[in-house]
């Protein structure tokens, strides 16, 4: 419950942000960094509904950072739900900016949509590249295992009843919530053998597999094939029983 409350807190803060900004700009547009009031009555004006677009891409964009970022803390998709904080504000501020009157006069209407949609792909493509180049980072606090990062968790090590160290991965079907990039899968993904598995691995061998006393596999890897390994250890160690440490099914339940 703990991994859903602290993402639905930020989420809130920066929608609520969003909301203290709308009301500021409301009351005295001209906080706005380099913006004034024109004194003409035609500028003014001018002013005046250009404050109106920004306020109203704002509160879109407001609306859409709030309804994706749940649907990415119930979904677990955290890719989605990062994004939600960041894109829809940035791009609702470039798009007013792209049509300000003075840049519209200039022809340049077709620029701010320009930079709007670069500067979106660009913080995508940031996000995705963050987490390809992320390696592993798993923890023990206490009876537990976390596991950090994109599609992150906790396992509790008594739930583990086998633990494996194997070579390979199965042959992977589909992504059915997860991300993959180069040797970096995580999440969930269906095997072609219609098993469902969640991975954290992040090199194309020397592969953790534990499963859980409800079934649900996973597998875990480090870049590095030692770290790997001595991950199997450490978990084999909290585990406090018996496992074999070749490249086979070794089961820890008694």
């Amino acid at each position: 419950m703990i991994d859903k409350i602290v993402p639905l807190i930020i989420l809130l803060f920066v929608v609520g942000l969003n909301c203290v900004v709308i009301i500021l700009i409301r009351s005295n547009p001209e906080i706005i960094s380099g913006f004034k009031m024109g004194d003409e009555p035609e500028q003014r004006d001018s002013n005046i509904m250009w404050v109106g677009l920004l306020l109203r891409y704002i509160h879109r964009a407001n609306w859409i950072t709030l309804i994706c970022g749940i649907i990415g803390i119930v979904g677990k998709w955290q890719l989605i739900y990062l994004l939600s904080l960041i894109v829809p504000i940035s791009c609702a501020i470039l798009l007013a900016y792209g049509n300000k009157p003075t840049l519209v006069r200039k022809g340049n209407r077709k620029r701010g949509y320009f930079v709007a949609l670069f500067t979106g792909i660009i913080i995508l493509c940031l996000s995705v590249f963050y987490s390809w180049r992320r390696n592993l980072e798993v923890t023990f606090s206490g009876d537990k295992m976390e596991i950090s990062g994109l599609y992150g968790m906790n396992i509790p090590i008594e739930d583990i009843t086998q633990l494996t160290l194997c070579p390979s991965l199965p042959k992977i079907a589909i992504r059915t919530n997860g991300f993959a990039f180069g040797n970096t899968r995580l999440g969930h993904f269906r095997t072609e053998e219609s098993k469902n598995i969640i991975l954290f691995t992040h090199s194309d061998s020397i592969f953790v597999r534990a499963i859980k006393d409800d079934g649900t596999v996973f597998y875990i890897s480090y870049r590095e094939s030692e770290a790997t390994k001595q991950l199997f250890l450490k978990i084999q160690d909290r585990l406090g029983k018996s496992v074999e440490t070749e490249e086979g099914v070794a089961d820890v339940g008694g």
